[in-house]
């Protein structure tokens, strides 16, 4: 996959103090995935498809054998 960056893509990754444009871009992909990852929990309580941590833990410990 090709990817086009903006002209300002390293001066923008020096500034906020990254070492290479690839360090920079990373982080931009790693914050991406966090922000996925809370969009669907969000989305997940709102359509309440959760389940009590103390169930969950429980059930967990239950299928794999762990002692509580």
């Amino acid at each position: 996959m090709q990817i086009t960056l903006p002209e300002d893509t390293e001066a923008r990754s020096l500034a906020a103090g990254y070492a290479s444009v690839e360090q920079y871009v990373h982080s931009l992909v790693l914050r991406d995935r966090e922000r996925i990852a809370i969009e669907e929990g969000i989305s997940a309580m709102k359509d309440r498809r959760v389940q009590d941590f103390d169930d969950f833990d429980r059930e967990f410990c239950q299928i794999h054998s762990l002692d509580q």
